[in-house]
């Protein structure tokens, strides 16, 4: 991974040291809710919501070639209902469990931007996404805990993105777009659990960007 960006940005310097310019903006991304049973140790799941806000900014090489990074804030939501069984093999009382997460993710990305008919283009990129697990919480009707030691503090996602633009005006334009990020760390501990931020999924962003140059 780390030769791929190594040569990714040499090439990206490379084939052009001037800006064409340089974009700030602001991105929402998502995940849509979900519902999931495991039969083994009856357990319900139900992802309550995934969300991040952050900003973004974009540099636009002449040739359309783009680097790019994010600082997004993420959360995450499930409860699950669980029934284990006890050492006769018999069902116990199932217990609710609602756990939230939150982490900061820096992501870098390296694209190509296409310009399309009129005022629309496409952008795909792929990069790297390290992430810091800052809250991982966990309340049942007892009591509220904090396993952080748990999980994997720091984790580094690979990602592919493939984004839709439209301009709005000269130097505005509105894009959303659709992201898998994928993990990287195959193997775990038998004491490491996967937190969403570890796991590979796919997104819904929606961003707005602000041009603040062009060079010739």
């Amino acid at each position: 991974m780390k030769k791929l960006f190594l040569i990714a940005s040499l090439i990206f310097v490379n084939i052009s040291l001037k800006a064409q310019s340089h974009n700030i903006g602001l991105k929402y991304i998502g995940a849509p809710k979900s519902d999931e049973i495991t039969v083994i140790s009856y357990e319900y799941k139900k992802n309550n919501g995934y969300s991040g806000i952050g900003i973004t900014y974009d540099f636009y090489a002449k040739n359309n070639f783009t680097i790019g990074t994010e600082v997004m804030y993420n959360s995450f939501k499930d409860f699950s209902k669980v029934a284990s069984i006890d050492e006769n093999g018999l069902e116990m009382s199932p217990v609710d469990y609602n756990r939230l997460f939150e982490y900061v993710s820096v992501p870098v990305k390296f694209g190509y931007k296409f310009n399309l008919i009129k005022k629309i283009f496409l952008h795909p990129s792929i990069g790297a996404m390290p992430s810091y697990l800052l809250l991982a919480e966990t309340t049942n009707i007892n009591e509220t805990f904090n396993p952080i030691k748990a999980y994997s503090r720091f984790e580094i996602l690979g990602l592919a993105d493939l984004a839709i633009g439209y301009n709005l005006a000269t130097n505005i334009s509105l894009t959303g777009s659709y992201r898998y990020q994928f993990e990287s760390k195959k193997n775990r501990s038998l004491v490491e659990f996967k937190s969403p931020m570890s796991t590979s999924r796919g997104n819904f962003t929606v961003g707005l960007n602000f041009k603040l140059g062009n060079k010739k």
